[in-house]
């Protein structure tokens, strides 16, 4: 079996300045490929994993629901299997190429434990989806614009003041912990708030967890796109995208971790 994807289970969220969100989220799975047809790992709150992880190489691709393995070993994709999000690369200059860049979009800042911040822009129908698919804990949503391009422009301006990425390493040493209400106000506090929002995942951490690439143990819950498992009494934070490409084997996994030995500062 191979770990070939992986699915948050929020995009059927819709959002609507009006209405809210709408629908509630899937259970959120790794998709594998077996004996040629594909298959779930459903990564249920409270449920245990117990998988052995092999050799890694490249996911491949689905298209249709058919799976097209590949051998390189590049991962979690190779070059001819990679799909560049131009999205991710735009700053405004754009002629809107994608139906999608045309529609209402959001410019909003996000919030993660205890005091990281950005800015970003999405479709305003996911913006619920958008940020917690990052594991923000706070967000203000700050402007409403007619298209994509102008919610990047808007965004590069705003950048000089609030950053416009978070690295892995900031996400995981927050999560399951609470934003600074002190320092979060201080940064939206020189913008016209539409709506403020407090995201939750189910859990809360004493401690920050530790960074892994394992798939066995008690499911604690997801953050952004972080799988947060628990051995014995530690809490390890897995980045799904670090499965993707595995090989894996049902049980008897062999676990050498670093113990938090309570070393890590509590927030």
């Amino acid at each position: 079996m191979q770990i070939v994807g992986f699915e948050s289970g929020l995009d059927v969220l819709e959002y609507d300045l009006i209405d809210g969100t709408n629908n509630e989220p899937d259970v959120p799975h790794l998709i594998l490929e077996k004996n040629g047809e594909l298959d779930r790992i459903y990564l249920e709150q409270g449920e245990f994993v117990d998988y052995k992880l092999g050799e890694r190489r490249c996911a491949g691709s689905i298209t249709n629901g058919v799976h097209e393995s590949c051998g390189e070993d590049k991962v979690p994709y190779c070059i001819e299997h990679t799909n560049d999000w131009i999205c991710a690369r735009c700053t405004g200059n754009c002629d809107l190429p994608l139906p999608s860049c045309k529609e209402i979009h959001a410019v909003y800042i996000a919030g993660f434990s205890p005091s990281t911040f950005k800015v970003g822009v999405t479709r305003m129908s996911r913006l619920i989806t958008r940020l917690k698919e990052q594991g923000a804990r706070k967000a203000a949503h700050i402007e409403t614009v007619s298209n994509g391009r102008t919610a990047r422009q808007i965004e590069r301006g705003i950048a000089d003041k609030i950053k416009d990425r978070v690295i892995s390493k900031e996400k995981i040493n927050g999560i399951g912990q609470y934003v600074s209400e002190k320092e979060w106000n201080t940064i939206i506090a020189d913008y016209k708030t539409v709506k403020t929002f407090d995201l939750e995942y189910g859990f809360e951490l004493e401690y920050p967890p530790i960074p892994a690439v394992i798939l066995s143990g008690e499911i604690i819950g997801i953050e952004g796109r972080f799988l947060i498992l628990k051995i014995s009494n530690d809490n390890y934070a897995v980045d799904l995208r670090d499965l993707i490409g595995y090989e894996i084997e049902e049980g008897n996994q062999e676990i050498s971790l670093q113990t938090s030995l309570r070393m890590v500062s509590k927030i």
